[in-house]
């Protein structure tokens, strides 16, 4: 099975687990820039099978999520709790997808960031787009040590 694929089943997975969403995917030929109010949630995940994900969404679909995910409604969320929350996300589809590659391998702690200034370190594996309730997402797996963008 693909990488991608594997990643989507994830995302999908995590998505109707932690928040009751579905999520469907979206041309693989789109733009994967983030919008200036995008945040990305990144998880290095190292050892043999070294790669870097990345959780990129618009702000408001990251405040819904973080409502779902303490049980309050969007408006009442903070920002640190909506950075905690695409942590989690991040850190839940880092943590799947370890388990899934080759080797020993351990995750690292998830970091947020807002909009799109970080490069992207390694070649990438896979990149894809979703759309979930409150609008398109997209992940990013890639691997090596040179910078790149997915």
């Amino acid at each position: 099975m693909p990488l991608g694929t594997d990643v989507f089943a994830l995302v999908e997975s995590i998505w109707g687990t932690v928040l009751g969403w579905e999520v469907q995917p979206l041309d693989a030929d789109g733009a994967f820039e983030a919008a200036p109010d995008a945040l990305i949630g990144i998880v290095n995940i190292d050892g043999p099978s070294a790669v870097e994900v990345r959780l990129g969404c618009p702000a408001d679909l990251a405040r819904q999520a973080a409502g779902v995910m303490l049980g309050l409604p969007p408006e009442a969320v903070s920002a640190d709790d909506v950075r905690d929350a695409l942590g989690e996300l991040t850190n839940m589809l880092g943590g799947n997808l370890k388990a899934l590659l080759p080797g020993t391998n351990a995750l690292g702690l998830p970091r947020v960031a807002w909009g799109p200034e970080l490069p992207f370190s390694g070649e990438p594996m896979t990149r894809i787009r979703l759309a979930g309730r409150e609008g398109a997402f997209w992940v990013c797996v890639t691997s090596g040590e040179k910078a790149s963008r997915c």
